[in-house]
Protein backbone atom coordinates (compact mmCIF):
# COMPACT_ATOMS: atom_id res chain seq x y z
CA UNK A 1 0.00 0.00 0.00
CA UNK A 2 2.71 2.56 0.73
CA UNK A 3 4.20 1.75 -2.44
CA UNK A 4 0.86 3.33 -4.20
CA UNK A 5 1.05 6.06 -1.69
CA UNK A 6 4.26 7.48 -1.00
CA UNK A 7 5.62 7.78 -4.97
CA UNK A 8 2.80 10.40 -5.76
CA UNK A 9 3.12 12.44 -2.40
CA UNK A 10 6.47 12.67 -3.06
CA UNK A 11 6.70 13.81 -6.63
CA UNK A 12 3.74 16.07 -6.13
CA UNK A 13 5.32 17.66 -3.51
CA UNK A 14 8.82 17.71 -5.36
CA UNK A 15 7.04 19.24 -8.87
CA UNK A 16 3.80 20.94 -7.44
CA UNK A 17 1.99 18.29 -10.22
CA UNK A 18 -1.94 18.90 -10.16
CA UNK A 19 -3.64 15.63 -9.06
CA UNK A 20 -5.66 15.47 -12.00
CA UNK A 21 -2.49 14.02 -13.84
CA UNK A 22 -1.99 11.18 -11.04
CA UNK A 23 -5.86 10.76 -11.52
CA UNK A 24 -5.82 10.27 -15.44
CA UNK A 25 -3.33 7.60 -14.79
CA UNK A 26 -5.33 5.62 -12.19
CA UNK A 27 -8.60 5.82 -14.26
CA UNK A 28 -6.87 4.31 -16.99
CA UNK A 29 -5.60 1.25 -15.50
CA UNK A 30 -8.74 0.81 -13.54
CA UNK A 31 -10.54 0.61 -17.50
CA UNK A 32 -7.88 -2.23 -18.64
CA UNK A 33 -8.11 -4.16 -15.04
CA UNK A 34 -12.39 -3.67 -15.79
CA UNK A 35 -11.62 -5.86 -19.63
CA UNK A 36 -9.54 -8.12 -17.65
CA UNK A 37 -12.06 -8.56 -15.37
CA UNK A 38 -14.68 -9.35 -17.60
CA UNK A 39 -12.65 -11.92 -19.91
CA UNK A 40 -11.90 -13.76 -16.32
CA UNK A 41 -15.64 -14.28 -15.78
CA UNK A 42 -16.14 -15.28 -19.35
CA UNK A 43 -13.43 -16.92 -21.47
CA UNK A 44 -10.57 -17.16 -19.17
CA UNK A 45 -11.51 -20.06 -17.54
CA UNK A 46 -12.93 -21.80 -20.73
CA UNK A 47 -9.76 -21.04 -22.81
CA UNK A 48 -7.41 -22.51 -19.73
CA UNK A 49 -9.58 -25.81 -19.95
CA UNK A 50 -9.50 -26.01 -23.11
CA UNK A 51 -5.52 -25.71 -23.16
CA UNK A 52 -5.15 -28.00 -20.44
CA UNK A 53 -7.11 -30.94 -22.12
CA UNK A 54 -5.60 -30.27 -25.43
CA UNK A 55 -1.92 -30.10 -24.75
CA UNK A 56 0.29 -31.73 -21.90
CA UNK A 57 0.95 -29.65 -19.07
CA UNK A 58 4.24 -28.02 -20.42
CA UNK A 59 2.58 -26.70 -23.77
CA UNK A 60 -0.43 -25.82 -22.11
CA UNK A 61 1.26 -23.36 -19.74
CA UNK A 62 3.10 -21.92 -22.97
CA UNK A 63 -0.02 -20.57 -24.26
CA UNK A 64 -1.86 -20.12 -21.24
CA UNK A 65 1.34 -16.81 -20.94
CA UNK A 66 0.92 -15.89 -23.83
CA UNK A 67 -2.72 -15.23 -23.24
CA UNK A 68 -2.07 -14.07 -19.88
CA UNK A 69 1.18 -11.95 -21.26
CA UNK A 70 -0.73 -10.50 -24.70
CA UNK A 71 -3.80 -9.67 -22.71
CA UNK A 72 -1.81 -7.12 -20.36
CA UNK A 73 0.49 -5.72 -23.03
CA UNK A 74 -2.44 -4.80 -25.56
CA UNK A 75 -5.33 -3.98 -22.74
CA UNK A 76 -2.59 -1.70 -20.47
CA UNK A 77 -0.99 -0.54 -23.20
CA UNK A 78 -3.58 0.04 -25.63
CA UNK A 79 -6.08 1.96 -22.94
CA UNK A 80 -2.61 4.22 -22.69
CA UNK A 81 -2.34 4.98 -26.63
CA UNK A 82 -6.23 5.95 -26.83
CA UNK A 83 -5.96 7.92 -24.10
CA UNK A 84 -3.39 9.81 -25.54
CA UNK A 85 -4.15 10.05 -28.82
CA UNK A 86 -8.03 11.20 -27.88
CA UNK A 87 -6.94 13.46 -25.67
CA UNK A 88 -4.77 16.76 -24.98
CA UNK A 89 -2.36 14.19 -22.33
CA UNK A 90 -0.23 13.45 -25.98
CA UNK A 91 1.03 17.28 -25.13
CA UNK A 92 2.11 16.53 -21.81
CA UNK A 93 6.29 18.08 -20.39
CA UNK A 94 7.69 14.87 -18.67
CA UNK A 95 6.97 16.02 -15.36
CA UNK A 96 3.42 15.69 -16.32
CA UNK A 97 3.97 12.21 -17.86
CA UNK A 98 5.60 11.03 -15.03
CA UNK A 99 2.91 11.62 -12.65
CA UNK A 100 0.65 9.82 -15.14
CA UNK A 101 3.01 6.68 -14.92
CA UNK A 102 3.18 6.71 -10.86
CA UNK A 103 -0.94 7.10 -11.46
CA UNK A 104 -1.51 3.82 -13.18
CA UNK A 105 1.33 1.73 -11.24
CA UNK A 106 1.01 2.93 -8.14
CA UNK A 107 -3.25 2.65 -8.43
CA UNK A 108 -2.03 -1.10 -9.10
CA UNK A 109 -0.12 -1.19 -6.09
CA UNK A 110 -2.30 0.37 -3.77
CA UNK A 111 -5.68 -1.45 -4.17
CA UNK A 112 -3.81 -4.95 -4.59
CA UNK A 113 -2.02 -4.26 -0.80
CA UNK A 114 -5.27 -3.01 0.40
CA UNK A 115 -7.38 -6.53 -0.97
CA UNK A 116 -4.40 -8.43 0.98
CA UNK A 117 -4.58 -6.12 3.75
CA UNK A 118 -8.31 -6.42 4.33
CA UNK A 119 -8.28 -10.19 3.82
CA UNK A 120 -5.91 -10.36 7.01
CA UNK A 121 -7.66 -8.09 8.93
CA UNK A 122 -11.11 -10.14 8.90
CA UNK A 123 -9.00 -13.15 9.95
CA UNK A 124 -7.71 -11.28 12.73
CA UNK A 125 -10.69 -9.48 14.04
CA UNK A 126 -13.36 -12.27 13.18
CA UNK A 127 -10.70 -15.76 13.37
CA UNK A 128 -14.40 -17.63 12.94
CA UNK A 129 -14.57 -16.45 9.34
CA UNK A 130 -12.27 -19.27 8.72
CA UNK A 131 -14.94 -21.75 9.62
CA UNK A 132 -17.08 -20.36 6.72
CA UNK A 133 -14.16 -21.14 4.08
CA UNK A 134 -14.62 -24.68 2.18
CA UNK A 135 -11.26 -27.19 3.03
CA UNK A 136 -9.48 -26.61 -0.09
CA UNK A 137 -9.53 -23.06 0.37
CA UNK A 138 -9.17 -22.64 4.23
CA UNK A 139 -6.13 -24.75 3.94
CA UNK A 140 -4.65 -22.36 1.84
CA UNK A 141 -5.75 -19.15 3.56
CA UNK A 142 -3.94 -21.07 6.48
CA UNK A 143 -0.86 -22.05 4.89
CA UNK A 144 -0.88 -18.43 3.73
CA UNK A 145 -1.45 -16.90 6.98
CA UNK A 146 1.74 -19.40 8.63
CA UNK A 147 4.10 -18.16 5.83
CA UNK A 148 7.26 -16.82 8.34
CA UNK A 149 7.25 -13.11 8.51
CA UNK A 150 10.14 -12.69 6.41
CA UNK A 151 7.67 -13.46 3.50
CA UNK A 152 5.49 -9.60 3.43
CA UNK A 153 8.73 -8.51 1.45
CA UNK A 154 8.24 -10.22 -1.44
CA UNK A 155 5.26 -8.33 -2.52
CA UNK A 156 6.65 -4.95 -1.52
CA UNK A 157 9.47 -5.72 -4.05
CA UNK A 158 7.33 -7.14 -7.09
CA UNK A 159 5.42 -3.44 -6.36
CA UNK A 160 8.78 -1.54 -6.47
CA UNK A 161 9.96 -3.47 -9.52
CA UNK A 162 6.47 -3.65 -11.51
CA UNK A 163 6.29 -0.25 -10.81
CA UNK A 164 9.47 0.47 -12.59
CA UNK A 165 7.85 -1.98 -15.73
CA UNK A 166 4.87 0.55 -15.68
CA UNK A 167 7.14 3.64 -16.09
CA UNK A 168 9.35 2.19 -18.92
CA UNK A 169 6.36 1.23 -21.03
CA UNK A 170 4.11 3.87 -20.53
CA UNK A 171 6.64 6.51 -21.45
CA UNK A 172 7.21 4.18 -25.05
CA UNK A 173 3.12 4.53 -25.69
CA UNK A 174 4.03 8.17 -25.40
CA UNK A 175 7.03 8.52 -27.38
CA UNK A 176 5.24 6.56 -30.19
CA UNK A 177 2.49 9.12 -29.80
CA UNK A 178 5.03 12.16 -30.17
CA UNK A 179 6.74 10.73 -32.45
CA UNK A 180 4.26 8.66 -34.81
CA UNK A 181 6.89 5.78 -34.71
CA UNK A 182 5.47 2.25 -34.41
CA UNK A 183 8.20 0.82 -33.09
CA UNK A 184 8.03 2.31 -29.71
CA UNK A 185 4.37 1.40 -29.35
CA UNK A 186 5.15 -2.23 -30.16
CA UNK A 187 8.27 -2.53 -27.98
CA UNK A 188 5.68 -1.30 -25.62
CA UNK A 189 3.19 -4.02 -25.33
CA UNK A 190 5.91 -6.54 -25.79
CA UNK A 191 7.82 -5.19 -22.63
CA UNK A 192 4.96 -5.19 -20.79
CA UNK A 193 3.77 -9.02 -22.28
CA UNK A 194 6.80 -11.05 -21.06
CA UNK A 195 6.50 -10.32 -16.96
CA UNK A 196 2.90 -11.69 -17.08
CA UNK A 197 3.22 -13.72 -19.80
CA UNK A 198 6.16 -15.63 -17.67
CA UNK A 199 4.09 -16.10 -14.14
CA UNK A 200 2.38 -19.57 -15.45
CA UNK A 201 5.74 -20.97 -15.72
CA UNK A 202 7.51 -19.50 -12.89
CA UNK A 203 4.26 -20.53 -11.00
CA UNK A 204 5.22 -24.23 -12.22
CA UNK A 205 8.54 -23.94 -11.67
CA UNK A 206 8.90 -22.79 -7.98
CA UNK A 207 7.15 -23.91 -5.27
CA UNK A 208 5.17 -21.09 -4.24
CA UNK A 209 4.53 -22.95 -1.00
CA UNK A 210 8.48 -22.18 0.25
CA UNK A 211 10.14 -18.77 0.99
CA UNK A 212 12.96 -19.74 -1.55
CA UNK A 213 10.41 -20.37 -4.35
CA UNK A 214 8.41 -17.12 -3.89
CA UNK A 215 11.63 -15.55 -3.59
CA UNK A 216 12.68 -16.95 -6.63
CA UNK A 217 10.40 -15.45 -8.83
CA UNK A 218 10.74 -12.35 -7.49
CA UNK A 219 14.35 -12.76 -8.96
CA UNK A 220 12.68 -12.45 -12.27
CA UNK A 221 10.89 -9.62 -11.68
CA UNK A 222 13.28 -7.56 -10.28
CA UNK A 223 15.38 -8.61 -13.33
CA UNK A 224 12.54 -7.22 -15.29
CA UNK A 225 12.45 -4.04 -13.16
CA UNK A 226 15.93 -3.16 -13.60
CA UNK A 227 16.08 -3.32 -17.01
CA UNK A 228 13.22 -1.11 -16.85
CA UNK A 229 14.56 1.45 -15.00
CA UNK A 230 17.17 1.87 -16.92
CA UNK A 231 15.14 1.70 -20.52
CA UNK A 232 12.76 4.42 -18.49
CA UNK A 233 15.81 6.59 -18.32
CA UNK A 234 16.81 6.58 -21.87
CA UNK A 235 12.80 7.08 -22.97
CA UNK A 236 13.35 9.89 -20.40
CA UNK A 237 16.24 11.86 -22.88
CA UNK A 238 14.63 10.85 -26.16
CA UNK A 239 11.47 12.36 -24.82
CA UNK A 240 13.13 15.37 -23.88
CA UNK A 241 15.16 15.89 -27.34
CA UNK A 242 12.00 16.12 -28.72
CA UNK A 243 10.26 18.20 -26.35
CA UNK A 244 10.54 20.89 -28.71
CA UNK A 245 9.41 19.15 -31.94
CA UNK A 246 5.52 19.20 -32.44
CA UNK A 247 3.58 16.24 -31.78
CA UNK A 248 4.02 14.41 -35.19
CA UNK A 249 1.10 12.54 -37.02
CA UNK A 250 0.35 9.30 -35.75
CA UNK A 251 -0.96 6.73 -38.01
CA UNK A 252 -3.78 4.39 -35.79
CA UNK A 253 -4.00 2.17 -38.08
CA UNK A 254 0.09 1.12 -39.11
CA UNK A 255 0.02 0.47 -35.31
CA UNK A 256 -2.49 -1.90 -35.54
CA UNK A 257 -0.82 -3.58 -38.33
CA UNK A 258 2.21 -4.06 -36.79
CA UNK A 259 0.71 -5.07 -33.42
CA UNK A 260 -1.22 -7.73 -35.01
CA UNK A 261 1.95 -9.18 -36.43
CA UNK A 262 3.56 -9.03 -33.35
CA UNK A 263 0.64 -10.91 -31.86
CA UNK A 264 0.60 -13.44 -34.76
CA UNK A 265 4.13 -13.74 -34.07
CA UNK A 266 3.53 -14.11 -30.32
CA UNK A 267 1.04 -16.71 -31.18
CA UNK A 268 2.93 -18.90 -33.81
CA UNK A 269 6.14 -19.12 -31.63
CA UNK A 270 3.74 -20.44 -28.26
CA UNK A 271 1.84 -22.81 -30.68
CA UNK A 272 5.06 -24.49 -32.36
CA UNK A 273 6.65 -24.74 -28.48
CA UNK A 274 3.45 -26.36 -27.69
CA UNK A 275 3.40 -28.43 -30.39
CA UNK A 276 6.87 -29.98 -29.42
CA UNK A 277 4.49 -30.81 -26.05
CA UNK A 278 1.40 -31.70 -27.78
CA UNK A 279 -0.50 -34.41 -25.05
CA UNK A 280 -0.41 -37.73 -26.06
CA UNK A 281 -2.49 -39.40 -23.09
CA UNK A 282 -5.39 -41.54 -22.18
CA UNK A 283 -8.72 -40.85 -23.58
CA UNK A 284 -11.61 -40.32 -20.86
CA UNK A 285 -15.36 -41.04 -21.00
CA UNK A 286 -17.18 -38.42 -19.59
CA UNK A 287 -19.16 -39.25 -16.89
CA UNK A 288 -22.17 -37.33 -15.11
CA UNK A 289 -20.88 -36.53 -12.23
CA UNK A 290 -23.88 -35.46 -10.11
CA UNK A 291 -25.15 -39.23 -10.03
CA UNK A 292 -22.06 -40.32 -8.51
CA UNK A 293 -22.35 -42.30 -5.37
CA UNK A 294 -22.25 -45.73 -4.30
CA UNK A 295 -21.57 -48.29 -1.02
CA UNK A 296 -19.07 -51.28 -0.80
CA UNK A 297 -19.01 -54.49 1.53
CA UNK A 298 -15.50 -55.86 2.32
CA UNK A 299 -15.24 -59.41 2.91
CA UNK A 300 -12.67 -61.60 4.40
CA UNK A 301 -12.89 -65.34 4.71
CA UNK A 302 -16.62 -64.69 3.50
CA UNK A 303 -17.56 -62.64 6.11
CA UNK A 304 -18.32 -59.11 5.87
CA UNK A 305 -15.56 -56.80 8.31
CA UNK A 306 -17.41 -53.10 6.90
CA UNK A 307 -18.00 -51.39 4.34
CA UNK A 308 -17.42 -47.87 1.93
CA UNK A 309 -19.57 -45.32 0.66
CA UNK A 310 -19.30 -42.19 -0.89
CA UNK A 311 -21.01 -39.67 -2.96
CA UNK A 312 -20.95 -36.34 -4.54
CA UNK A 313 -21.80 -34.14 -1.96
CA UNK A 314 -21.48 -30.45 -3.60
CA UNK A 315 -20.28 -28.88 -6.88
CA UNK A 316 -17.76 -25.61 -6.26
CA UNK A 317 -14.61 -23.59 -7.31
CA UNK A 318 -11.09 -23.85 -6.35
CA UNK A 319 -8.95 -21.29 -7.41
CA UNK A 320 -11.53 -19.92 -10.22
CA UNK A 321 -11.95 -23.86 -11.53
CA UNK A 322 -15.68 -25.93 -11.12
CA UNK A 323 -14.80 -28.74 -8.93
CA UNK A 324 -16.84 -31.56 -7.66
CA UNK A 325 -16.77 -32.32 -3.80
CA UNK A 326 -16.65 -36.56 -2.90
CA UNK A 327 -17.20 -37.21 0.37
CA UNK A 328 -15.85 -40.65 1.59
CA UNK A 329 -16.11 -43.00 4.69
CA UNK A 330 -14.98 -46.51 5.40
CA UNK A 331 -15.35 -48.19 8.53
CA UNK A 332 -13.59 -51.96 8.82
CA UNK A 333 -13.31 -54.00 11.99
CA UNK A 334 -10.95 -57.20 11.15
CA UNK A 335 -10.08 -58.92 14.71
CA UNK A 336 -9.16 -56.54 17.61
CA UNK A 337 -8.03 -53.81 14.82
CA UNK A 338 -10.86 -51.42 13.36
CA UNK A 339 -10.38 -48.91 11.04
CA UNK A 340 -11.91 -45.45 10.41
CA UNK A 341 -11.19 -43.30 6.97
CA UNK A 342 -13.21 -40.19 6.55
CA UNK A 343 -12.01 -37.89 3.69
CA UNK A 344 -12.97 -35.13 1.17
CA UNK A 345 -11.57 -35.71 -2.69
CA UNK A 346 -12.43 -32.74 -4.89
CA UNK A 347 -11.96 -33.08 -8.64
CA UNK A 348 -12.87 -31.86 -12.39
CA UNK A 349 -15.48 -32.54 -14.41
CA UNK A 350 -12.95 -35.17 -16.51
CA UNK A 351 -11.98 -36.59 -13.05
CA UNK A 352 -8.85 -34.49 -12.71
CA UNK A 353 -7.85 -34.02 -9.01
CA UNK A 354 -7.38 -30.89 -7.33
CA UNK A 355 -7.25 -31.24 -3.97
CA UNK A 356 -7.56 -34.32 -1.28
CA UNK A 357 -7.81 -34.32 2.73
CA UNK A 358 -8.69 -37.81 4.50
CA UNK A 359 -8.15 -38.83 8.05
CA UNK A 360 -7.30 -42.73 8.83
CA UNK A 361 -7.57 -43.45 12.88
CA UNK A 362 -6.52 -47.24 13.71
CA UNK A 363 -5.96 -47.68 17.82
CA UNK A 364 -4.37 -45.14 18.96
CA UNK A 365 -2.60 -43.48 15.70
CA UNK A 366 -3.76 -41.04 13.54
CA UNK A 367 -2.91 -39.72 10.50
CA UNK A 368 -4.31 -36.71 8.34
CA UNK A 369 -2.97 -36.52 4.53
CA UNK A 370 -3.89 -32.98 2.97
CA UNK A 371 -3.37 -33.35 -0.93
CA UNK A 372 -2.87 -30.27 -2.77
CA UNK A 373 -2.69 -30.53 -7.04
CA UNK A 374 -1.25 -27.86 -9.22
CA UNK A 375 -0.40 -28.51 -12.74
CA UNK A 376 2.36 -31.02 -12.59
CA UNK A 377 3.07 -31.16 -8.80
CA UNK A 378 1.53 -32.19 -5.77
CA UNK A 379 2.35 -30.77 -2.68
CA UNK A 380 1.29 -32.99 0.08
CA UNK A 381 1.14 -32.24 3.98
CA UNK A 382 1.20 -35.49 6.09
CA UNK A 383 0.15 -35.17 10.06
CA UNK A 384 1.01 -38.02 12.56
CA UNK A 385 -0.35 -37.54 16.35
CA UNK A 386 0.46 -33.63 15.80
CA UNK A 387 3.50 -34.21 13.90
CA UNK A 388 3.50 -32.52 10.34
CA UNK A 389 5.51 -33.48 7.39
CA UNK A 390 5.39 -32.39 3.96
CA UNK A 391 7.14 -32.50 0.50
CA UNK A 392 6.47 -32.04 -3.37
CA UNK A 393 5.90 -34.72 -5.51
CA UNK A 394 5.89 -34.20 -9.51
CA UNK A 395 2.69 -35.65 -11.44
CA UNK A 396 1.52 -36.06 -14.80
CA UNK A 397 -1.64 -34.61 -16.41
CA UNK A 398 -2.79 -37.61 -16.31
CA UNK A 399 -2.39 -38.84 -12.66
CA UNK A 400 -5.38 -40.55 -11.05
CA UNK A 401 -5.16 -40.81 -6.81
CA UNK A 402 -5.80 -44.04 -5.23
CA UNK A 403 -5.57 -44.82 -1.91
CA UNK A 404 -5.93 -48.22 -0.66
CA UNK A 405 -9.57 -49.07 1.19
CA UNK A 406 -10.85 -45.60 -0.44
CA UNK A 407 -13.17 -47.67 -3.39
CA UNK A 408 -15.00 -44.42 -4.59
CA UNK A 409 -11.51 -43.48 -6.05
CA UNK A 410 -11.24 -46.85 -8.02
CA UNK A 411 -14.54 -46.65 -9.11
CA UNK A 412 -14.00 -43.30 -10.50
CA UNK A 413 -11.52 -44.24 -12.32
CA UNK A 414 -12.81 -47.55 -14.33
CA UNK A 415 -16.01 -45.09 -14.54
CA UNK A 416 -13.58 -42.69 -16.92
CA UNK A 417 -11.22 -45.59 -18.30
CA UNK A 418 -12.20 -46.33 -22.38
CA UNK A 419 -11.95 -50.40 -21.24
CA UNK A 420 -11.67 -52.07 -24.43
CA UNK A 421 -11.08 -56.35 -24.67
CA UNK A 422 -7.54 -57.44 -24.30
CA UNK A 423 -6.43 -53.94 -24.25
CA UNK A 424 -3.68 -53.22 -21.76
CA UNK A 425 -2.94 -49.60 -20.02
CA UNK A 426 -0.61 -47.99 -17.82
CA UNK A 427 -2.42 -45.33 -15.69
CA UNK A 428 -0.31 -42.89 -13.57
CA UNK A 429 -1.42 -42.92 -9.69
CA UNK A 430 -0.99 -40.90 -6.85
CA UNK A 431 -0.87 -42.63 -3.61
CA UNK A 432 -1.35 -40.11 -0.76
CA UNK A 433 -0.52 -43.09 1.70
CA UNK A 434 2.78 -44.28 0.41
CA UNK A 435 3.26 -40.23 -0.90
CA UNK A 436 4.86 -41.57 -4.23
CA UNK A 437 3.42 -41.92 -8.09
CA UNK A 438 3.45 -45.18 -9.79
CA UNK A 439 2.57 -46.78 -12.95
CA UNK A 440 -0.65 -48.83 -12.34
CA UNK A 441 -0.39 -51.30 -15.36
CA UNK A 442 -4.13 -53.42 -15.78
CA UNK A 443 -5.11 -55.64 -18.46
CA UNK A 444 -8.75 -56.64 -19.70
CA UNK A 445 -7.97 -60.28 -19.92
CA UNK A 446 -11.52 -61.36 -20.45
CA UNK A 447 -15.76 -60.99 -20.19
CA UNK A 448 -18.19 -62.79 -17.90
CA UNK A 449 -21.41 -62.78 -16.03
CA UNK A 450 -21.07 -62.21 -12.79
CA UNK A 451 -24.12 -62.21 -9.83
CA UNK A 452 -23.53 -60.01 -7.36
CA UNK A 453 -26.48 -60.42 -4.52
CA UNK A 454 -29.39 -61.27 -6.78
CA UNK A 455 -28.20 -59.05 -9.86
CA UNK A 456 -26.29 -60.49 -13.32
CA UNK A 457 -24.03 -58.49 -14.52
CA UNK A 458 -21.87 -58.26 -17.65
CA UNK A 459 -18.43 -57.48 -16.71
CA UNK A 460 -14.59 -57.38 -18.46
CA UNK A 461 -12.63 -58.86 -15.72
CA UNK A 462 -9.08 -56.86 -15.39
CA UNK A 463 -5.82 -57.82 -13.32
CA UNK A 464 -3.40 -55.58 -11.69
CA UNK A 465 -0.90 -55.08 -9.32
CA UNK A 466 -1.42 -52.58 -6.70
CA UNK A 467 1.08 -52.18 -3.76
CA UNK A 468 2.68 -55.50 -4.60
CA UNK A 469 -0.53 -57.56 -4.57
CA UNK A 470 -2.13 -59.05 -7.37
CA UNK A 471 -5.98 -57.67 -7.71
CA UNK A 472 -8.85 -58.76 -9.68
CA UNK A 473 -10.75 -56.58 -10.81
CA UNK A 474 -15.00 -56.99 -12.62
CA UNK A 475 -16.05 -53.63 -14.15
CA UNK A 476 -19.58 -53.80 -16.72
CA UNK A 477 -18.83 -52.33 -19.95
CA UNK A 478 -20.24 -49.05 -19.17
CA UNK A 479 -17.79 -48.77 -16.22
CA UNK A 480 -19.36 -49.42 -13.15
CA UNK A 481 -17.07 -51.41 -10.66
CA UNK A 482 -18.65 -54.36 -8.95
CA UNK A 483 -16.15 -56.06 -7.26
CA UNK A 484 -12.93 -56.47 -6.60
CA UNK A 485 -10.33 -59.19 -5.20
CA UNK A 486 -7.07 -60.01 -3.68
CA UNK A 487 -5.72 -62.64 -1.72
CA UNK A 488 -6.92 -61.40 1.39
CA UNK A 489 -10.25 -59.47 0.70
CA UNK A 490 -13.24 -58.83 -1.68
CA UNK A 491 -14.94 -55.95 -2.03
CA UNK A 492 -18.33 -56.13 -3.20
CA UNK A 493 -20.79 -53.26 -4.98
CA UNK A 494 -23.88 -52.93 -2.93
CA UNK A 495 -23.93 -55.76 -1.24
Amino acid sequence: MLVGILPPIYWQKKKSIEPKYFLFGGAVWFIAILVKLVMDLTITELLNNFLLSTFSISGAIVLIGAYVGLRTGILENGFTYVAAVKTRLKNMEFDHLFAFALGFGCTEAFLIGLSSFLNVLVFLIYPSALNLIHEPQRTFVLNQLSQPTIIIFAPIIERVFTLFVHIFTIFLVFLAVRSGKTRYFTLSVLYKTLPDGMLPWLTRTFDTNTISGIYSIEIFVMLFGVVALRGAWWAKHVFSEMREQPVRKFHPKRDVFFLMIVIILVIEISLLISAINAKVSMDRRIINLNDFRGRYTFLMRNKTIGYNEFRVINKTTIMNIPVYQIQEKTNLTFGNTSLLINGNLFITKDVRPTYHEYEIRTGDVSKRYVSEFSGDKVHEIIYINGKEHEKTIPISNDTFILTNNIIGQWALMFQVLPLRLNEEYDVDIFDPSEGRTDKFVIKVDGMENILIGKKLYKVYRLDGNFSDIQHTFYVTLDGVLVKMKNPEIEIILGA
